[in-house]
């Protein structure tokens, strides 16, 4: 991994310095930018992804303590080391109180910059360790907190309660790698699952044991692969036990019923929702009318009106803004409909009810 390095000073030659200087010793270290000015650093750090700040104290302007207290307030995972022409203890101290990692005195000693710069680069790793720690935890909690969702679901015949759970065990962070311990953990939840159901007299296909689980997990080396199985194995074990199709029916609209709520305020047609839950247009225009009694256009306006409703009030958006952010990219026809649904304009249903409210 690169770590992002910014150089800020006024002095074009120690920004070419320390660039030459950082770009030739240390792998490390990517240095995106050199600025000469603590405001166009300021404007930069606020557009740009940056890790370490090397930066002059004494600038015109913006100054590396003003820069550093920026850092401070808006984005404390930035490291900052100062460099300045004069050793000033109150520099240092005020440094110190906006949690400056290290600084240094001009004409700027590159031994003792490399050692600042080797000890920075410990504490991203120490950093980046304890992140990963965290990640651990949560992993754990997550996949067992998913497993008793989705166990309840197996047992009770709740469709939409299994596919919860599985999206939700499903919808880990991508930069987490699953170590042996992690499969393990995942083998363990598959075991404790089998044999509740065992235990509530519901019949295993033995194709799919804890043998098949763990054979194929083991076989399973990247995180995506990781997840697709998972999906897939708990589906299949969801289909061999809850065979009624009306449960399966009602599975597939729950997750299309997700997938428009949080989707709604984009141009989205059946055919997109159709696409996510793995079916064909035909076949899920059909099915949602089955299962809602109402067609897809009917149940997405629908949605859309009532989240209008909400927005005027609850909020001071403007009729025209509200139209867009529900999804209408039409203000004149969301004006139309929403009478048409409600009995009023929108402007008249807001002053029906600010005045309700005095």
């Amino acid at each position: 991994m690169s770590y992002k390095v910014l150089i800020v000073d006024d002095e074009i030659t120690i920004c070419r310095g320390l660039e030459k200087y950082i770009s030739k010793f240390f792998c490390e270290f990517s240095v995106i930018a050199t600025l000469n000015s603590g405001e166009e650093a300021m404007d930069y750090i606020r557009s740009h992804e940056v890790d370490l700040v090397l930066s002059d104290i004494k600038m015109l302007g913006v100054s590396g303590l003003d820069l550093a207290k920026m850092i401070y307030e808006e984005y404390p995972h930035i490291q900052v080391i100062l460099i300045s022409g004069y050793s000033n203890f109150d520099y240092a101290k005020q440094a110190i109180q906006y949690h400056v990692v290290d600084y240094l005195t001009k004409p700027i000693n590159f031994q003792e910059l490399k050692m600042r710069l080797e000890e920075t680069i410990k504490r991203f790793k120490s950093t980046e360790n304890n992140k990963k720690a965290h990640e651990k935890m949560d992993f754990v909690k997550t996949v067992f907190n998913c497993g008793n969702m989705l166990l309840k679901g197996l047992l009770n015949g709740d469709m939409s309660l299994v596919t919860e759970g599985i999206e939700a065990m499903t919808a880990f962070s991508p930069t987490l790698e699953y170590t042996e311990e992690d499969k393990a953990h995942l083998c363990n939840l598959c075991d404790v699952i089998l044999q509740s159901l065992e235990q509530n007299n519901i019949q295993i296909d033995k194709n799919y044991g804890l043998g098949y689980f763990q054979e194929r997990l083991n076989r399973i080396k990247t995180n995506k692969e990781v997840r697709e199985f998972l999906m897939a194995y708990f589906n299949q074990l969801a289909d061999n036990n809850i065979n009624l199709e009306e449960e399966r029916d009602k599975m597939i609209i729950f997750r299309a019923k997700r997938f428009i709520e949080r989707n709604y305020s984009k141009e989205i047609s059946a055919g997109d929702v159709a696409e996510y839950v793995g079916i064909s247009t035909a076949y899920f225009s059909r099915l949602f009318h089955k299962v809602l009694h109402q067609t897809f256009v009917d149940y997405v306006t629908n949605l859309r009106i009532t989240q209008s409703e909400k927005l005027l009030k609850e909020s001071n958006y403007k009729i025209i803004e509200i139209s867009e952010m529900v999804g209408f990219r039409s203000n004149t026809y969301f004006n139309s409909l929403f009478k048409k649904k409600t009995g009023m304009t929108p402007i008249e249903y807001r002053k029906y009810f600010k005045d309700s409210e005095v």
